[in-house]
């Protein structure tokens, strides 16, 4: 992760030291297939006044056994543990976004997501195959335009969540055919969350990068006991 993350430093120091001093450098601009970013990156530009924008982003999430910080377990030895110990879980997540620049320095942006989740757990009787499908918590942020020079592009995301998704979704469990599923497998975090992050972006003539980073805070627990963990994304 460390290797990644340098790199992507090398190639934002190498286009930003090399931009100024290309012919016929234009103003940074969305209207290039370069000028969006990955599609599992959200808010990465502003509108416009008056423009609005509209998105569907399909992405899958895997994950695979169990860890104790770094060191791997096996299945048989979260069992001597606990009574359940998941195997995998998948889900397939399709969200909505929608953006309108209220002027040319804020954009307002909101978003929600819809996911079918599939998780395969062990006990030490049997194996179990648990499905569940539900819509997510809406996020609500504002874009605010803190550098616009040229080929540069730097803006602040500040809102929040409103828990529009479930946390009290059933299914089959070990125990029960309609139990409660785990927190995993539910739609939303049940809690009021804050949004905070920062994007930087520059473009010459021949290409774009740019780079990112959001947080969610969760500042208190849900209406079941629990909260979520924070989030840090780059």
């Amino acid at each position: 992760m460390v290797r990644k993350t340098a790199s992507a430093g090398v190639l934002l120091a190498c286009l930003l030291t090399a931009a100024p001093a290309l012919a016929q450098v234009s103003p940074w601009t969305s209207d290039r297939p370069d000028g969006h970013a990955p599609a599992g990156v959200l808010v990465d530009f502003l509108l416009p006044k008056g423009d609005t924008y509209f998105s569907v982003r399909l992405y899958q999430e895997q994950f695979r056994g169990t860890r104790l910080g770094t060191e791997p377990f096996q299945f048989d030895d979260v069992l001597d543990f606990f009574s359940v110990a998941p195997l995998s879980l998948d889900k397939e997540i399709a969200e909505v976004e929608f953006r309108w620049g209220l002027t040319n320095w804020f954009t307002l942006a909101g978003s929600m997501p819809g996911a079918r989740a599939e998780m395969f757990s062990a006990t030490d009787a049997l194996f179990l195959e648990t499905t569940s499908g539900t819509i997510g918590d809406v996020k609500v942020r504002g874009l605010v335009d803190l550098l616009s020079m040229e080929q540069y592009r730097m803006s602040l995301t500040l809102g929040g969540t409103i828990p529009t998704g479930q946390t009290s979704r059933s299914g089959a469990t070990p125990f029960t055919p309609s139990g409660t599923l785990p927190f995993a497998m539910q739609g939303g975090s049940g809690t009021y969350d804050i949004l905070a992050g920062v994007t930087f972006l520059t473009q010459n003539d021949l290409a774009s990068v740019g780079t990112q980073l959001n947080s969610i805070i969760r500042m208190f627990a849900n209406s079941r006991g629990y909260r979520l963990g924070d989030e840090f994304e780059f």
